[in-house]
């Protein structure tokens, strides 16, 4: 079991990541030019969300996730879920459409959560 400590830090990494997912200018510096002297990649935010978010979404009650905080995070780990699953190279699909669905979905999530600051923004 999580210390309060452990699952505020948790759910930061969460979010954090979710943050990157929303932004392109973000995306672009770190994932893909490694400017910025941070060391993140879109593997490294899909398994934050992909492992984490979803043992948040499991134990959303403990993590102190209000329901309609908890609906919007499911939706959005579900669909970068399955769009995951059609696509492993950022550079691919970095101004398809569908990535811009996802980027908007990230989006809502921020705002379900009132998740203004991102330590890893170096814009």
């Amino acid at each position: 079991m999580l210390s309060e400590s452990e699952k505020k830090q948790v759910r930061g990494y969460v979010l954090d990541a979710v943050a990157g997912i929303a932004n392109r200018s973000y995306q672009e510096q770190v994932w893909v030019r490694g400017e910025g002297g941070i060391v993140d990649s879109y593997e490294e935010a899909l398994d934050a969300i992909l492992h984490d978010g979803k043992h948040m979404l499991k134990n959303w009650k403990e993590f102190h996730i209000l329901a309609h905080q908890k609906d919007v995070l499911a939706c959005f780990v579900d669909q970068l879920g399955q769009f995951a699953l059609e696509h492993s190279s950022y550079a691919c699909f970095a101004h398809t459409s569908k990535w811009r669905e996802i980027m908007n979905l990230a989006k809502g999530v921020l705002d379900a959560f009132g998740w203004e600051r991102d330590p890893r923004d170096i814009s």
